[in-house]
């Protein structure tokens, strides 16, 4: 990922050092980051299903604040903690999945998904206690 001056754009308006970890809430997460245009490089669930890791291309340049100074894109790590209820696809190749939108139902995350292969359309929901964002060095 390409760094400048250590840091990068990662909330409205919040300047992240990339040692730094973002903690919120799942309203907070939705509220905060735009993810259209996004991809997804990998979903991890934990083996007990308590916590959900997803690696995510981050498209840096749909976020408010951006300036052209920071990098277009570059990866993310979101980590769901706490997790109490999960829908993730199972076997999926996460090759060219794209983030149509992300919202809040219910009190659980759900990310819209969309295959750029093969135009399928998939889920990811989650339900979790808080959110944590961090880039993936």
């Amino acid at each position: 990922m390409e760094r400048n001056n250590n840091t990068t754009e990662l909330r409205k308006g919040k300047h992240l050092t990339y040692e730094e970890i973002n903690k919120m809430t799942g309203s907070e997460f939705v509220a905060n980051y735009i993810m259209h245009d996004s991809l997804i490089d990998s979903v991890d669930v934990q083996e007990d299903g308590t916590r959900v890791v997803i690696i995510i291309d981050f498209a840096f340049w749909m976020q408010n604040g951006y300036r052209e100074s920071d990098p277009e894109t570059g990866a993310i790590r979101v980590t769901f903690n706490d997790v109490s209820n999960y829908d993730v696809p199972e076997d999926a190749d996460w090759n060219e999945i794209s983030i149509l939108e992300t919202s809040l139902e219910n009190g659980r995350i759900k990310f819209a998904l969309m295959n750029d292969m093969t135009d399928d359309y998939l889920e990811i929901i989650i339900e979790s206690s808080s959110v944590d964002v961090e880039p993936e060095i």
